[in-house]
């Protein structure tokens, strides 16, 4: 069960052409949670979500994360199903 409570989100767009936004993302990221001494409460996830005729890429990241990176468009969120996301940065589910 995930004890994180707050989570906030970024739309990255289609997944066709997002890629290089999440892995400019996934670098940020890192380095953040390096620059912090790799705390256990920052996680950064992504999933793949249908919408209409094309995929979509979206980051969630927790509240602890998102105070740190600032991420641009970032929005409170509901709290990803980590089974359906894959990992990004952070500490590892």
């Amino acid at each position: 069960m995930n004890l994180i409570k707050e989570w906030f989100c970024v739309n990255l767009g289609d997944a066709i052409i997002s890629h290089s936004k999440l892995t400019a993302h996934q670098n940020h990221l890192t380095q953040v949670y390096e620059a912090y001494d790799k705390p256990s409460n920052m996680l950064a996830v992504y999933s793949y979500e249908s919408q209409e005729l094309h995929c979509q890429i979206t980051l969630f990241l927790t509240a602890e994360f998102q105070q740190a990176a600032m991420l641009e468009g970032a929005a409170r969120c509901r709290e990803p199903d980590l089974r359906n996301t894959s990992y990004l940065a952070g500490n590892a589910p």
